[in-house]
């Protein structure tokens, strides 16, 4: 059964080979018998249809590997083309041959050459302009169009092309032109649009007038596929090759894989390669799964990978065309990693710290439609600087596109996502190409909408260092578009909840070169208390505190930014305390104020070694009920450089600082005013305040001088030098609460310098000057807070006169007014000690030479004593004591032997000439309550005496008047009660007389009453009185004129030498 069914097999095979030899015997016959003019016949159809001109070196036949005719070197031309070829080889359709008719099977042409330009008219249909963007109709219109024209070429049924080396140069009428080289193809077309086969070239070149040049390079494509229903009628296609273009595209390699099923068709598709952006190459990647069901037009995309540079996604979603106006995808996007600030323009001019942090977008879920109209994104969450935000966004239009993002996060912390805000220095993220869409100062044309923006960015909580900001809001939008420069701003805006107030910003990234920045911020009603807490650095504690912020600058490096910075800075402070920067629980001292002003001028910036200085004028004022602070600084302050940030620092910076005191908080009552100007510095780190050059007013005092305080809150200390004078020293006491402290006129002027330190506890003034009338004094003082404040001296002067300074209080007989009583217990609130030298003190006309005075005051108790003086050639010798309270009370001791008299009377002046030697003791106490009590309330005892001496007296000239009278000794003890001096052995021994007695002398009144015995050579002995007033006293007796005088005279000069000492205290305490 099997051997009949091969025997049959072979007999058909046979019948066939035999049947196709006959017909190819037949066909080559009638080739051979006149080839050229079968040719010449189908050239001379084709010629008639389509009106070209065809013509060929020569006509054979090839029997190998099919029979076929051969043109050599034919070329085709008319209506602007021309084609040449090596060779064309037609295969014919052998039945139809046999029937007279030559009908091309297959066509081989061996490095054909096209050339021409398309026309319009040749095919009725216009030519599309640009061939890689083409209308798909009008090119199918083409392919339907070509098989037709096959059709009236006498090409019937089934026809292979192909093609070796084939080149072409199309030009369009409009300019453009397309060029191919390297062309092969094995192509079969089966009528009526069926298509199958391969196609390739070497490069495809395409070049167009206001048109990036492009190139399509190693293009391969095969498969079956039919003009009329592409995609639902292409079994397989497979495509892949390089495009290039000049622009943007600098390479693209692609492969898609097409393949269609009973139900529906998919692509895998895989496109890699680089774009341009500015000379930069950016890495791309597109790759993934698109499908089709026949039963509708969707189309599929399933994980889409997408890749630009670092950033990339992947989509999946449904494309359906024919939607809302042309299409509408519905996908969600999966967000690995995205850029903001590489990508959009506005984001490039924000500060670096915020490009970092919009740089790195990440982990990212986006649910979106987008379609002819616009695009809606009603679910995104992403990450970014550490913080999850979700929301929506979208494109709300793309004939007026404007993106908008409305996102919300919980926590965001400010650190992270603008580092310069606490004082970190970032770099600005380099990219090397410019942004897509326009940077702030782009002009924006008029017939441009642009691409809008409104992003809004929320968080419940923003985290600022210590700070904690509420419901805080940031908006990025567009700003205003010069109607000129067409440069356009970027709009943030910025609010929240700060510690019970509320912070708002405005930042406007401006389109002008000079103010691409204005940001302005204000704080309002902001709880001082809860700031302070937050941010210790803050020296202002409780009250309210508002402030505002209106800047501008330019550049986005923080260098460039800051040395451009200009604007005005005002913070206000109301019902709160100062409180020291660096506060211990140990001290904790804090001053109250009414309003704290603050404000600055800021004319440039700078930031080194993590420090931000702002240089510009500051201004700040402090008041209270009682007081005016101000102060005024113009330079450059420092902040940070530590990381508490409570670091500040400025040095040399020229300013003033004034206090005022209003009427009635002054003791002076029409108010009264201090200021000082210098240059100031201030270093947080080592807790240091220094001024130099300073210029002080204050209370009619001027002064200058360099001060340096240290501000350690265990070790405070200041130290410098200062110089001070007073021109009306009268003016100064007044205008310090002393108005009937009348200084006398030489003691108006006072200068005053030295060099000072000390602590909060102790001062220490060294190289004391103090320059007052003619007197020079110098010294130092030290005084000592830490338990009874205890003051330490010591002073020298060459010279001194207190007879300048004290007037004349002699009692005169007028009513007295009530003396208010002296209350000096104040002198019990501290200790003093310490030495006064003098190198010549003169008192009531008498000198003290090389005066050294010791003294001590000790809860209320004055100890005082010389430990040298000379009083004219006589060893000086004072003790005493003063008790201060309620009143004074004195103890005085003392001594003087061997007192040149006749000195001590030249000095005196007066009117008698005092010789001789004398001798002074007195121990004297007195208890006052109020001035004028002494000497009234003067006792103690008192002992003088003169030894050879004389006495002269003087007229009104001062001039010495007869012959003076000699003594050999003179002298007298007594007590002194109650201002009264009393003595029973007065004794005078002349040459030739001899006086004794007693008596008293009212030293408050200046009245004696005395009683002496005169024993005179060649008398009998008489008693003399001696009454009246000191000054012109009396005698009982009308003979004794001469006696008086004598008498007289001695007791005024002693008076005068001696007394002296007694009516210089008598000043004092009147």
């Amino acid at each position: 059964m099997l051997y009949r069914r091969l025997r049959l097999v072979l007999r058909i095979f046979l019948i066939m080979l035999l049947v196709l030899s006959v017909l190819a015997g037949t066909a080559l016959f009638v080739l051979h018998r006149n080839p050229e003019a079968l040719l010449s016949s189908y050239r001379d159809d084709i010629a008639d249809v389509t009106g070209l001109h065809i013509t060929a070196q020569g006509v054979h036949v090839a029997l190998l590997p099919l029979p076929a005719l051969v043109a050599s070197a034919p070329t085709v031309e008319g209506h602007g083309w021309t084609f040449a070829a090596d060779s064309v080889s037609l295969v014919p359709d052998y039945l139809a041959l046999l029937d007279g008719k030559l009908i091309p099977r297959r066509l081989v042409l061996q490095r054909p050459r096209l050339a021409g330009s398309l026309s319009p008219q040749a095919s009725g249909v216009q030519p599309p302009k640009h061939l890689f963007r083409p209308d798909p109709a009008a090119l199918r219109e083409l392919i339907r169009l070509g098989i037709a024209e096959s059709a009236r070429l006498g090409v019937e049924g089934p026809v292979q092309l192909v093609v070796d080396q084939g080149e072409a140069d199309i030009a369009h009428p409009e300019g453009a032109r397309l060029r191919i080289t390297g062309l092969r193809c094995d192509l079969r077309l089966k009528p009526p649009e069926r298509l199958r086969g391969r196609l390739s070239w070497r490069q495809a070149s395409f070049s167009a007038p206001g048109q990036p040049d492009a190139r399509l390079d190693s293009l391969l494509l095969f498969g079956k596929t039919e003009n009329n229903g592409f995609l639902d009628r292409s079994p397989a296609l497979h495509a892949q090759g390089t495009l290039l273009l000049s622009n943007w595209l600098a390479r693209m390699d692609f492969s898609l894989d097409l393949n269609t099923t009973d139900t529906g068709w998919g692509m895998t598709s895989a496109l890699r390669g680089d774009v341009r952006k500015n000379d930069v190459l950016l890495p791309f990647q597109l790759a993934g799964d698109i499908s089709g069901q026949k039963t509708n037009h969707a189309i599929g995309l399933q994980n889409l990978q997408l890749v630009l540079g670092r950033d990339s996604a992947i989509l999946n979603g449904t494309l359906e065309p024919g939607g809302t106006e042309t299409f509408a995808l519905h996908g969600r996007l999966e967000l690995r990693r995205a850029s903001l600030t590489q990508w959009l323009g506005f984001a490039r001019s924000l500060a670096p710290g915020l490009q970092v942090a919009l740089d790195d977008v990440t982990e990212g879920i986006l649910t979106f439609v987008m379609d002819g109209k616009g695009l809606h994104v009603p679910h995104i969450e992403v990450s970014a600087a550490g913080s999850r935000f979700a929301g929506s966004g979208g494109v709300a239009s793309w004939a007026n596109p404007e993106v908008a993002l409305d996102l919300a996060s919980d926590s965001v912390d400010l650190g992270k996502a603008l580092p310069e805000s606490v004082a970190m220095r970032v770099k600005e993220p380099s990219y090397g190409h410019e942004p897509l869409t326009p940077r702030p100062g782009s002009p924006v044309l008029p017939d441009d909408p642009g691409v809008g923006y409104d992003i809004r960015l929320k968080a419940a909580r923003v985290n600022y260092g210590p700070l904690l900001i509420d419901n805080a809001q940031v908006i990025i939008k567009p700003g205003l578009i010069d109607p000129v420069s067409r440069l356009e701003d970027t709009l943030l805006l910025a609010e929240g909840s700060l510690y019970g107030g509320s912070i708002k910003g405005e930042t406007i990234l401006g389109g002008a070169a000079e103010t691409p920045y204005a940001i302005r911020l204000s704080l309002r009603n902001v709880d001082g208390t809860h700031l302070a807490q937050a941010l210790p650095v803050i020296p202002v504690s409780g009250g309210s505190l508002r402030g505002d912020v209106n800047i501008q600058s330019q550049g986005k490096e923080i260098d460039v930014f800051l040395d451009k910075l200009r604007g005005t800075v005002a913070v206000r402070a109301q019902g709160g305390t100062i409180r020291p920067l660096r506060a211990t629980e140990k001290k904790s001292s804090s001053i109250p104020f009414k309003t704290l002003d603050i404000g600055l001028k800021v004319r440039t910036a700078a930031w080194e070694q993590g420090r931000l200085g702002l240089e510009g004028q500051w201004t700040g004022s402090l008041t209270r009920d009682n007081m005016q602070l101000s102060t005024d600084l113009n330079g450059r302050l420092w902040f940070g450089g530590e990381a508490d940030g409570a670091n500040m620092e400025f040095r040399g910076i020229p300013g003033s600082c004034t206090l005022t005191l209003p009427p009635g908080h002054a003791p002076d009552s029409d108010g009264a005013q201090a200021q000082i100007t210098g240059k100031f510095g201030f270093q947080a780190a080592r807790d240091l305040v220094s001024v130099s050059e300073a210029r002080v007013a204050a209370f009619g005092v001027e002064g200058s001088g360099s001060a340096q305080i240290s501000l350690d809150a265990e070790r405070p200390s200041w130290q410098g030098k200062f110089s001070a004078v007073s021109p009306d020293l009268a003016q100064t006491l007044r205008q310090v609460g002393m108005p009937a402290a009348r200084p006398p006129q030489p003691l108006r002027r006072m200068e005053l310098e030295g060099a000072f330190k000390g602590t909060p506890s102790t001062l220490e003034i060294s190289g004391l000057r103090l320059r007052v009338d003619k007197n020079d004094i110098k010294g130092s003082v030290q005084v000592d807070w830490r338990q009874t404040p205890n003051l330490k001296y010591s002073l020298a002067a060459e010279k001194l006169n207190l007879d300048r300074y004290l007037e004349d209080n002699t009692p005169k007989k007028t009513a007295k007014a009530a003396e208010k009583p002296w209350d000096l217990r104040f002198l019990r609130t501290f200790n003093a000690q310490g030495e006064v030298r003098v190198g010549q003190l003169t008192a009531m006309k008498l000198a003290v030479h090389d005066l050294r005075l010791s003294s001590r005051l000790e809860n209320g108790h004055l100890r005082y004593e010389t430990l040298s003086a000379r009083f004219y050639r006589a060893p000086l010798t004072v003790r005493g004591s003063m008790t201060f309270g309620q009143g004074l009370t004195v103890e005085n001791s003392l001594y003087a032997d061997g007192v040149d008299l006749k000195a001590a009377s030249a000095d005196r002046g007066g009117d008698a000439v005092l010789t001789g030697r004398g001798s002074l003791s007195a121990e004297i106490r007195a208890q006052m309550t109020g001035p004028g009590q002494f000497p009234a309330r003067a006792n103690g005892k008192w002992r003088i005496s003169l030894t050879k001496g004389s006495y002269q007296t003087r007229d009104k000239a001062g001039n010495l008047k007869g012959k003076p009278t000699h003594f050999e000794a003179a002298g007298s003890s007594g007590s002194l009660i109650n201002g009264v001096a009393r003595s029973s052995d007065f004794y005078l021994k002349a040459q030739d007389m001899k006086l004794d007695g007693g008596g008293w002398v009212d030293l408050d009144k200046r009245t004696l009453d005395c009683t002496l015995t005169v024993n005179k050579t060649n008398l009998p002995e008489f008693p003399l009185r001696l009454y009246g007033s000191l000054d012109k006293p009396q005698t009982s007796i009308g003979a004794g004129k001469f006696l008086l005088n004598t008498l007289g005279g001695i007791t005024q000069g002693v008076f005068d030498v001696f007394g002296g000492l007694v009516q210089g205290a008598w000043k004092i305490f009147r």
